[in-house]
């Protein structure tokens, strides 16, 4: 390849060079690759001339499928990120699905943070909005969403109550985390409201075993858990 352009090229004329070739090979018209080159070093960037002269055999590299769309999902993410409401997480997944024909969720988180990294690194203007968030009602919206979170934690707050009342020996920031688990099995907390159920219950079945259950609740007085001797062994 011809790599003359006004006289013999430094190092890093020949660098430049080298950049404007692997553009051209993804497909980069002459326009978009000069002004690429000329944003690195405009000073010793190609021009129109040089790339018509030197890139007119250069054939544009085939991607694999998977790289087509991932190049085809990072396109349409950017384009979206970059309005003034940007891009909620819930339509890059929705991006990321579709061209990527993938169903399972985790696949889809994992995508979703690789193409998010890469789409703020290449476009710093770029808004990543929470997908709770209406974006032209976003105080009104968060505002409820914290309202609304205060009700509803009142609401557990006292059935927490009531069960650790009933219950005196279990801890109340279990029951939470469990209630969590269960009314937003969507979480993942602890691996998801069915996992923990199934957890539970093999718990049951194991305590039914192994202790003797009562209707009416008797606790033995309390002692220090690491305090036990041969004759003050719980249960």
């Amino acid at each position: 390849m011809d790599t003359k352009k006004r006289g013999n090229f430094t190092k890093v004329q020949s660098l430049m060079a080298a950049y404007a070739v692997s553009l051209r090979k993804e497909g980069k018209t002459y326009k978009e690759i000069v002004e690429l080159c000329g944003e690195i070093d405009p000073d010793k960037s190609v021009s129109l001339d040089w790339c018509k002269r030197n890139l007119k055999d250069i054939e544009k590299q085939k991607l694999s499928p998977e790289l087509v769309a991932e190049a085809t999902c990072l396109e349409q993410i950017a384009k979206l990120a970059v309005l003034p409401k940007g891009i909620s997480s819930a339509e890059c997944k929705m991006i990321i699905k579709h061209n990527h024909h993938l169903k399972d969720a985790e696949e889809i988180f994992k995508l979703y943070k690789k193409y998010k990294a890469k789409t703020l690194a290449s476009v710093p203007e770029a808004f990543f909005r929470p997908s709770c968030l209406q974006p032209n009602q976003a105080k009104q919206s968060f505002k409820k969403i914290i309202s609304s979170g205060n009700y509803i934690y009142d609401i557990v707050a006292d059935y927490v109550s009531d069960i650790c009342q009933q219950y005196p020996e279990v801890y109340s920031h279990a029951v939470r985390r469990e209630l969590a688990s269960i009314v937003f099995p969507e979480l993942k907390l602890m691996g998801g409201g069915a996992l923990r159920c199934k957890h539970l219950e093999r718990a049951v079945e194991a305590l039914t075993e192994r202790v003797v259950q009562q209707e009416e609740c008797v606790v033995i007085p309390a002692k220090a858990i690491t305090d036990f001797d041969d004759e003050y062994i719980p249960y």
